[in-house]
């Protein structure tokens, strides 16, 4: 099959802002991240290589990835609860075509119960995440969706790794296989995300989601659902003076009935000489988190995420004679995320 099949995200635009927990290749987390470490010489772990953890709330909507089949499945575990001894919980297995005659392989674990569907469409909700098969040392579950990715199949059978006295029953996963054996040609999929991460704040993304990234996704059944165009246009400016941003940007949505509600800005000139950008307020991304700002000039090198009401607030000041600002924007309309645009801002 080719390799670096491109996918939406396994989820939709109403989750918001999703943190990723866990990326490909990271065999071993921080203990003190999600659920511990994962050991690579364990007979489970060394299938899940090629997975990645979302940091979804239970309950969220879990939707298809491309046009598949449920191969093997699993709902016995209740809500909440550990379940057998494999850490996995409830999940779903699921072979998509992958557009050249040939099938890959998807496992969403840790997922809340429910129906199981015989099929799987893009966009499509077919179960919801949860904290199954999560459950810390201390009884504390942490929600989150896991999803391993593999051109084949194989079969886990839990073996028996139990403390004394623990009754809990051996169990078998039928599982997309995630080991760097069975994906020579390394990870099988890449992702077509929105990533608003400062060091991955351009328009193309490599497609290989990293631990810490923010993303929107986009990932909504076929439909008239459009993302809106964001146009920008190149300014000149007085030299240390301010300047309203309206005109400088605006927002094109072919869907009549949707409106902007948030904008992300970045200035990419952090030097001192340079320009910078001053709102009434907003989300200021720092160490990978949205942190609430309270106002005044945006620190160099951060993205900012603004209400309309906050943009139209904003101000750019400008910089030293001959100081050019690198801005890129984008932009949000209830249910998708614009690409960046990007323009300049030069100081004369």
């Amino acid at each position: 099959m080719p390799s670096h099949i491109g996918l939406e995200l396994p989820f939709g635009p109403s989750a918001g802002l999703v943190k990723v927990t866990q990326e490909f290749g990271e065999g071993v987390r921080d203990p003190s991240d999600d659920h511990g470490k994962i050991d690579q010489t364990h007979p489970l772990d060394q299938y899940l290589n090629y997975a990645i953890d979302f940091g979804l709330a239970s309950g969220t909507a879990v939707l298809g990835q491309g046009h598949g089949t449920v191969v093997a499945s699993r709902m016995t575990v209740a809500n909440g609860t550990e379940g057998p001894p494999d850490g996995v919980g409830n999940f779903i297995t699921v072979a998509y075509d992958n557009g050249a005659g040939g099938v890959f392989y998807a496992t969403y674990m840790h997922l809340d119960q429910g129906a199981v569907p015989t099929t799987v469409d893009l966009g499509q909700t077919f179960a919801h995440s949860g904290s199954t098969g999560t459950l810390d040392n201390h009884g504390v579950a942490h929600p989150h969706l896991h999803v391993t990715y593999g051109v084949s199949l194989v079969t886990y059978v839990s073996n028996g790794d139990l403390a004394a006295g623990d009754t809990k029953a051996q169990s078998t996963i039928v599982m997309a296989n995630g080991s760097v054996a069975a994906n020579p040609d390394g990870a099988p999929v890449f992702f077509t995300a929105n990533v608003v991460t400062p060091a991955n704040f351009v328009e193309s993304h490599n497609g290989l989601l990293h631990d810490g990234d923010l993303v929107r996704s986009d990932n909504v059944a076929p439909s008239s659902e459009v993302a809106a165009t964001v146009e920008a246009f190149d300014q000149s400016v007085a030299a240390h003076a301010a300047f309203n941003m309206n005109g400088w940007f605006f927002a094109d949505d072919p869907n009549a009935s949707d409106h902007v509600q948030d904008w992300v800005v970045f200035d990419a000139n952090a030097a001192s000489t340079s320009g910078h950008i001053s709102v009434p307020g907003g989300w200021i991304l720092q160490n990978g988190q949205w942190v609430a700002f309270a106002g005044g000039q945006v620190p160099a090198g951060q993205v900012i995420l603004l209400t309309q009401d906050e943009m139209n607030h904003s101000q750019f000041i400008s910089g030293t004679s001959g100081a050019h600002d690198p801005i890129y924007v984008a932009t949000y309309d209830g249910h998708l995320f614009s690409n960046w645009s990007l323009f300049t801002v030069t100081s004369i």
